[in-house]
């Protein structure tokens, strides 16, 4: 009697693997909206059918059949899918609908605001803004004075709301740095609330963020800034200064920077795009994911670009000689006007694309 063997549960367990891991990075903010992943669901049969072949090419003296239970939960993946999916072209957004589920974080529908008195700060002073679960917003000031306005989310009711009623950030001055630090997010345990802060920084500041869950956004800032990320988005526009932006999984995006730029990451995109022309120095690092740079032609700069596995795409100057090679391992270098300045573009797994207009 021939052996049989089952094919479906090798799918159906890298699959909700996989699944899992986007819910759980959905709920920490790394992964924005889960609209396109419905889009994905056609990679479910493209496995069943490899588990099938290759099942049959290795069990040569037995027999491969489906296995059933695996392919009803598999069909219900997919149809859960196409509900999501028939929904949102109707106008109702996939995360709305997601709220709803009982495996998902409860809506934060508390909120409070909190708002710190005015802090005088002189130019060459530094500020370190230190938030583990929320967003941060900086913004200029209009005079010389520091304000930090928090608003404090949680759900309704439960423990995280009785949390969310007391828990207020600190601003602290210590000699010429000033801290703005939310409370020590261990102490919350498994309580969800985030605290999101918009800090109005005055003019000459440096200004250093260390944030662990929360989008990071500056604009219009003249000092240098330093942004520590884990996981969540970095937007970066129009900062006077240098800028150094880490981040462990999200994107990096930087518009219209004055200073040199540091941006690296470690799954997630770095973009780095400017109207003015570039003549500094600019180190992009990525270790999975995709690097972007759009500059003008009258920058002065020499772009060095290397991708691992991937490939380097440039638009707007030509490939010629060694930078042909394209495929994995592609390199590319190419001098603008005097090169007064150098971009080192690196990326592990993933492309780098360069765009002169």
């Amino acid at each position: 009697m021939k052996e049989i063997h089952k094919a479906g549960p090798v799918t159906l367990a890298l699959g909700l693997i996989a699944g899992g891991t986007l819910l759980l990075l959905y709920n920490f903010g790394a992964v924005p909206s889960l609209q396109w992943l419905w889009r994905l669901w056609p990679v479910l049969l493209i496995g069943l059918g490899l588990e099938y072949f290759l099942k049959k090419a290795v069990y040569r003296e037995g027999e491969v059949q489906f296995h059933a239970p695996s392919i009803v939960l598999l069909l219900v993946f997919i149809l859960a899918g196409g509900v999501f999916h028939a929904a949102a072209s109707i106008g109702r957004n996939v995360d709305d609908i997601l709220e709803g589920l009982p495996w998902h974080r409860a809506p934060l529908t508390y909120s409070r605001t909190w708002t710190a008195e005015p802090l005088a700060m002189q130019p060459g002073e530094r500020l370190v803004v230190d938030n583990e679960r929320g967003q941060v917003q900086l913004v200029p000031a209009a005079d010389n004075r520091l304000r930090v306005e928090a608003v404090i989310r949680s759900p309704e009711s439960g423990p995280a709301r009785a949390l969310a009623g007391r828990v207020n950030p600190s601003v602290r001055r210590d000699g010429a740095a000033v801290s703005v630090v939310v409370p020590e997010t261990e102490s919350w345990g498994d309580h969800y609330l985030v605290v999101d802060l918009q800090v109005a920084v005055p003019a000459g500041v440096d200004v250093r963020v260390d944030s662990g869950t929360g989008r990071v956004t500056a604009e219009n800032l003249d000092g240098s800034l330093v942004v520590a990320g884990n996981t969540s988005s970095i937007e970066l526009e129009d900062i006077g200064g240098n800028i150094e932006a880490r981040n462990n999984t999200g994107k990096i995006e930087v518009l219209n920077p004055a200073g040199n730029v540091v941006a690296e990451t470690n799954t997630g995109s770095i973009a780095l795009s400017s109207d003015r022309p570039l003549q500094g120095e600019y180190e992009l690092e990525s270790n999975t994911g995709r690097i972007s740079m759009s500059l003008p032609a009258e920058s002065s700069l020499v772009i060095e670009a290397i991708s691992s596995t991937g490939r380097v795409s440039v638009d707007g100057i030509p490939r010629a000689g060694d930078n042909d090679a394209g495929g994995p391992g592609d390199k590319f270098r190419y001098q603008l006007g005097a090169g007064e300045g150098r971009a080192k573009l690196r990326v592990g797994t993933g492309v780098v694309k360069i765009e002169v207009r």
